[in-house]
């Protein structure tokens, strides 16, 4: 009969086992990992020599890699990943299905990604027809069927304008576990900081392609991108602070289940981590707060019964996400326009005398179920009423 390993060997077999990451989806359209609700606050395509300063920032998901001194290195960015206790994620490039076997089971992986952008157009037409996502999501599948597959539409579809058929979308979505789309309003001549509220249609055009039976999301500015690609602007500029606060609460009240920051810039010079300081400190309170609240913001949906109305002479409209705990209610609001003015809510059967309104310090009195606050321009609050 063989003698039992020593402890100190059997640790050491153990340490060289590598355990993948159980990534998976949840009635909620919540991505749960390793048994808990998370959320993913994401930056993508970076370099390894980033990743300390973009977990700084809160982020939790970092994506397409690179080390400019490892050429193409993967497994060494993922270990640099993983040594940080970041998930990392991987677009697979054209029949490059080796890389989903290898790679499969490493402790960083989170997801991979189809081709970015399929819908958009180059100059032979639309770059991906459905039918090849969808056959690359089969292949993917094939390879590691345990890690979630994404796509990411272009900006004219989140704006109501893509560049492929309107009908490719249920057909685009086939092939992916979950679906994100990008706008940078900011950044964009044609729309600039009045139209946020493009982040709501993203979100509705999401739904309406995916049929809510998806985890979706959105890509929000956090840079400003310059002269990307060739094609400089003029009269862009990156969002400031106050306006990424709302642009990323906008898409979470209207069901994101994932964020991708952008933080590239190609002005002066291209650099993947070209978040300004006022954005900086926005990403850390943003992504703390959401944190905090990711079992809450990926809850049940609550069956209070909270209704919004504008106070006379007020022409905003405020978006609503109920949840609870067992001991409090949570109210998240979106002003979804370009208004100022006063919202008043009634929260039937209500029994506080107050509202907390998370991390703002301040307070609200509440009477017969009802309470009112004042909203700027695209302004989102967050309202906790204890039962």
């Amino acid at each position: 009969m063989p003698k039992p390993l020593r402890p100190a060997i059997l640790l050491l077999l153990l340490s060289s086992i590598v355990f993948s990451a159980d990534v998976r989806i949840g009635k909620n359209m919540e991505f749960i990992v390793n048994g808990k609700p998370f959320f993913p606050l994401e930056a993508t395509g970076q370099s390894v020599t980033n990743l300390d300063f973009h977990k700084s920032l809160g982020i939790n998901v970092v994506g397409d890699l690179y080390d400019n001194s490892k050429k193409g290195d993967i497994k060494y960015c993922m270990d640099q990943c993983a040594s940080k206790g970041l998930l990392t994620e991987w677009s697979v490039p054209a029949d490059k299905y080796d890389m989903v076997k290898q790679f499969k089971d490493h402790p960083a992986l989170f997801t991979w990604w189809q081709p970015d952008e399929p819908d958009n157009n180059d100059d032979k037409g639309t770059k991906h027809k459905p039918e090849d996502i969808q056959a690359i999501y089969k292949k993917i599948k094939a390879a590691d069927p345990n890690h979630p597959v994404g796509i990411c539409f272009g900006s004219g579809f989140a704006g109501g304008n893509p560049q492929s058929p309107n009908r490719f979308y249920p057909e685009y979505v086939k092939g992916a576990d979950f679906a994100i789309t990008d706008i940078y309003p900011c950044n964009r001549a044609e729309l600039g900081p009045k139209k946020l509220n493009v982040y709501k249609k993203g979100m509705s055009q999401l739904a309406k392609a995916t049929k809510g039976g998806m985890p979706t999301g959105i890509a929000v500015e956090a840079s400003f991108l310059g002269a990307e690609g060739g094609r400089k602007t003029e009269g862009t500029r990156s969002p400031n602070a106050y306006e990424l606060r709302a642009e990323v609460w906008m898409a979470i009240v209207h069901g994101a289940k994932y964020i991708c920051y952008f933080t590239h810039s190609w002005t002066p010079s291209y650099d993947g981590a070209r978040v300004p300081p006022d954005l900086q400190a926005e990403m850390k309170v943003l992504n703390k707060t959401i944190t905090d609240l990711t079992t809450v913001i990926l809850g049940d949906e609550s069956k209070a019964n909270v209704k919004f109305e504008a106070a006379k002479d007020s022409n905003i409209d405020v978006s609503t996400m109920v949840r609870e705990t067992p001991e409090q209610l949570y109210i998240f609001t979106s002003n979804t326009k370009y208004e100022k003015g006063q919202a008043d809510f009634t929260v039937e059967g209500a029994k506080a005398v107050e509202v907390d309104v998370y991390d703002e310090n301040r307070k609200l009195k509440m009477a017969g179920g009802k309470f009112s606050d004042k909203y700027k321009e695209f302004e989102p609050h967050i309202y906790v009423v204890s039962k």
